[in-house]
């Protein structure tokens, strides 16, 4: 018993640090539940995918939503970027 509640307790902070990089954290949960402390090392490793979205994407002057850098209309508001 003692041990399912220390998975249970592992599982849940990889889940916490999951979201914080923008990952299922569903799945990395159940990995660190099943995986214990693997899976917790590999996933403090992984990329944060929240950072590199927004190194991916631009915001818009007029409403204020993140577009694709390549975007030359915004998809939200019609908005037309000079190029």
């Amino acid at each position: 018993m003692f041990v399912v509640i220390i998975l249970l307790i592992i599982g849940g902070i990889g889940a916490v640090v999951a979201g914080s990089k923008g990952r299922n954290q569903w799945g990395w949960f159940a990995l660190c539940f099943l995986f214990s402390f693997i899976a917790l090392i590999v996933l403090l490793f992984l990329p944060n995918l929240k950072k590199q979205e927004l190194n991916n994407t631009k915001q818009c002057q007029k409403c204020a939503e993140r577009v694709l850098n390549e975007a030359t209309i915004c998809k939200h508001c019609g908005f037309e970027f000079l190029t």
